[in-house]
């Protein structure tokens, strides 16, 4: 009798063994295959506005799999703000952010809330129009947003926003971004055929027909050609 439970036992601990194992191996291989795809978009940087300072990298690795994490510090307000990206949207050099505090400071974005940030590519070099963020504000994945707060012009670090190009395709990167290689669109530059860099002046951006002012988010509609 003794001998047959400990036989039993031993065979229920195979089978539990067994089923953890497979459960490992679909989670492991369901990752795989999400990374391996490659990231169809990332945005990831640093920017500084006055007392605000945004640290910042987020991937859409593709099948609804975003990673990434966000800080915003406040040195006036002495206040700390940590945010897990859930959602990447990039639309030309532009990036949209959405997720939830992880850790905050800040009495108006409690733990577990949802956020949202935008931040925009200029290009680099000295030529380019400085990049730009926005502050955090309330609306997280699928929620309701709150107004969004006009950009912040960023007078230290780097922002930079890449995507694969439409059918992978450098030439058809476009306006507002240039072909980075391999594929993929980066922010700055006119677009359209990869074109190294922007000719606006500082406190302007390339809309790619016209320099509009940095604070004007949409770009006026080109003439026919």
């Amino acid at each position: 009798m003794k001998k047959t439970r400990i036989f039993l036992a031993f065979t229920a601990a195979l089978i539990s063994l067994s089923i953890i194992s497979i459960v490992m191996m679909k989670v492991i291989g369901s990752e795989t295959s999400a990374y391996c795809a490659g990231n169809l978009a990332s945005a990831n940087g640093s920017g500084h506005n006055g007392s605000m300072t945004l640290s910042f990298g987020a991937f859409n690795h593709g099948s609804n799999n975003f990673t990434g994490q966000a800080t915003f510090i406040d040195e006036a307000a002495n206040t700390k703000l940590t945010v897990d990206v859930e959602c990447l949207t990039v639309a030309g050099n532009q990036a949209t952010f959405k997720g939830s505090v992880r850790k905050s400071t800040n009495s108006a974005f409690p733990t577990g809330i949802g956020v949202s940030f935008t931040v925009v590519d200029n290009g680099e070099g000295a030529g380019s129009p400085p990049d730009q963020f926005s502050p955090p504000y309330l609306g997280g994945c699928g929620a309701a947003e709150t107004a969004a707060p006009g950009l912040l012009v960023s007078d230290a670090g780097n922002i930079q926003v890449r995507f694969v190009a439409p059918d992978k395709d450098c030439t058809k990167c476009p306006f507002g971004t240039h072909c980075a290689g391999n594929g993929e669109c980066v922010g700055g530059g006119g677009g359209g055929g990869g074109g190294g860099g922007s000719t606006c002046p500082i406190g302007t951006r390339d809309c790619g027909c016209d320099c509009v002012p940095l604070d004007q988010t949409e770009c006026p509609a080109c003439p026919a050609e």
